[in-house]
């Protein structure tokens, strides 16, 4: 699978995320080394620059029991 179309997928599933949890998020055009996505709250008072990392394949060895699922993300 092509590593380019894996980190975007990241990305836009980070972004969508954030939108779920009330923040505006916007990816950012390649060519920014640092910076994948930019965060703010919605009236704009505190905006946070975001790196994703993204893996095409990824196994959780420990966690919760036989489900391994992660706790889920609170704002």
């Amino acid at each position: 699978m092509n590593k380019t179309l894996i980190a975007a997928a990241g990305e836009y599933f980070v972004a969508y995320k954030l939108s779920c949890l009330g923040y505006l998020a916007a990816p950012v055009r390649l060519g920014s080394p640092a910076t994948d996505l930019l965060a703010s709250t919605l009236d704009g008072g505190r905006t946070v620059a975001i790196q994703v990392k993204t893996t095409g394949w990824a196994e959780r060895t420990r966690g919760r029991g036989d489900r391994n699922e992660s706790p889920p993300i609170t704002p």
